[in-house]
């Protein structure tokens, strides 16, 4: 009951990037005739980038009883992160609803409709449970999108001494990646209020500049 795709499966995987030098510069298609001083300013720049997809990540929900299961219970590995397996009573449906906020909770993404999904059945009296049917790996967490670019340039100070400037912007086109979803179920067969609920995404954009010596 335990086998199924890990949580770094990931269907699908790309991952590119380029190095460019800008034919602009003494010795370049275009600026053969510069001379020094507009050469060093115009001359020699390299652009880069690194694009990075992926599909969503495998994901497994659980009950969210954890240490309250009665030691009787038929529990699974799973437990030991906190919580059994759930009811899958349908296939998933990743209704990515937002939801605006309110005076009782946040704004959120409901990533996937959580009236599938309920508490495995247990009978106190005696003491006999059904295993949660839900298969490790079962849900997929949100697809992911980032490119970086980066510019560049040398410049040669002596022969001994060289001076490099970049600036770099990570997630450029500030692509909003999604955080994985909430995946504790609520005691009593009711959801906690963020089963399935996406409440936060990676970093936006960041950019950042640099300068460097070498020698």
């Amino acid at each position: 009951m335990d086998w199924g795709p890990c949580f770094f499966d990931q269907t699908h995987v790309f991952t590119g990037y380029v190095t460019y030098q800008l034919p602009i510069g003494r010795g370049k298609m275009i600026g053969n005739g510069f001379n020094k001083a507009l050469d060093a300013v115009a001359g020699g720049w390299q652009i880069g980038g690194l694009m990075s997809v992926h599909s969503g990540n495998a994901m497994s929900d659980f009950t969210g009883w954890g240490a309250d299961y009665p030691a009787w219970m038929t529990t699974s590995a799973s437990n030991l992160f906190g919580g059994d397996r759930t009811m899958c009573n349908g296939p998933t449906n990743y209704i990515k609803q937002f939801m605006p906020a309110s005076a009782t909770h946040s704004a959120y993404l409901q990533y996937f409709d959580p009236s599938t999904f309920s508490e495995p059945y247990i009978n106190w009296g005696t003491n006999q449970t059904e295993y949660g049917n839900c298969g490790q790996g079962s849900l997929r967490g949100p697809k992911y999108f980032d490119v970086d670019l980066s510019v560049h340039k040398g410049f040669a100070i002596t022969e001994r001494f060289n001076l490099e400037f970049r600036a770099e912007a990570y997630n450029a086109f500030n692509h909003a990646s999604l955080n994985a979803p909430d995946l504790s179920y609520g005691d009593l067969g009711l959801p906690n209020g963020g089963f399935g609920a996406i409440a936060g995404a990676q970093d936006p954009r960041k950019l950042q500049l640099a300068l460097k010596l070498k020698f």
